[in-house]
């Protein structure tokens, strides 16, 4: 689960990256890079072809990782998942969500 979420928060900020500068690279935190779930998901997005890595830390979306962003966010759109409750949201106990280390790229 964690790196699902880990792939989804960065794939939305790599892809609004994109829609700025496209072609560009964004380097990413270091606590980043040192996670291992995040490494984990870097690898996996660049073996389906959606991230380019230049070298360890420093990345982009591809223009196929961008298209496929698109067709999912218009799905979700279409079919209204944003509004739709997940098991985290749910749980009583589950604690509340701070600012993640992806966020450091958001303007």
């Amino acid at each position: 689960m964690l790196q699902q979420s880990i792939e989804g928060e960065l794939v939305a900020i790599l892809a609004d990256y994109h829609e700025h500068h496209p072609g560009q690279f964004i380097t990413l935190p270091k606590q980043t890079v040192d996670c291992s779930s995040a490494r984990i998901v870097l690898a996996e997005l660049r073996n389906e072809g959606y991230v380019e890595e230049q070298q360890r830390g420093i990345v982009r979306l591809t223009n196929r990782g961008y298209h496929a962003y698109q067709r999912a966010a218009r799905l979700i759109d279409f079919f209204g998942l944003h509004g739709r409750d997940t098991e985290n949201s749910r749980d009583e106990n589950a604690a509340p969500r701070d600012a993640t280390f992806l966020d450091r790229f958001r303007s």
